[in-house]
């Protein structure tokens, strides 16, 4: 048999979303994320789907809840060590929904350091924020549809959502430049 023909073609969504979600607006999310995923399903049956998640706590966490529940696998896309990710999670309940939702993760990848060391837990906030601009830019070059939940505001934050839907449309972020893929 020919290599060529074990090779499954699958459509890859990436999800890039704000952290602030209204509580009473997500169940609503729930369902237009399930709607969503069901329209690409019957669009494109014979394309099984994967999620491209950070799995940051709000929108992103949202959204692989949704997929799983759906049995879309998921693969967690992390902007650096699992350890110093951890820490910045605002409360021990979004830290708990991000290590139970690890845990049904097909696969897990930890980005490299965008500034070639590890940006340490009390590493200045530019080097933080460049390590989720990063993510960003890999979940957006690693899928074929970016999934954003998000109000259109720019916003001010560097590597934020509205810089992800930028760059996915437009291929640009300021002061990410090569391929943050790991070695």
């Amino acid at each position: 048999m020919n290599d060529a023909a074990t090779i499954l073609p699958r459509l890859y969504v990436g999800v890039t979303a704000h952290r602030d979600l209204v509580e009473s607006e997500e169940s609503g999310l729930e369902d237009r994320v399930r709607a969503f995923f069901s329209g690409l399903q019957r669009e494109y049956p014979d394309l099984p789907l994967r999620l491209l998640s950070p799995l940051a706590e709000g929108g992103d966490q949202l959204v692989a809840r949704v997929a799983l529940s759906m049995d879309i696998p998921l693969i967690a896309v992390l902007p650096m060590s699992r350890r110093d990710y951890e820490a910045d999670f605002k409360s021990e309940e979004a830290l708990s929904s991000f290590r139970s939702l690890l845990t049904g993760a097909r696969q897990v990848i930890e980005l490299p350091a965008a500034s070639g060391g590890p940006p340490a837990v009390d590493a200045p906030a530019r080097a933080r924020q460049t390590q989720y601009a990063q993510v960003g830019v890999f979940i957006s070059e690693h899928s074929q549809v970016l999934l954003a939940l998000w109000d259109g505001k720019e916003g001010e934050e560097f590597g934020g959502t509205g810089q992800v839907v930028r760059y996915h449309l437009g291929g640009d972020m300021e002061g990410i430049s090569g391929d943050p893929t790991p070695a």
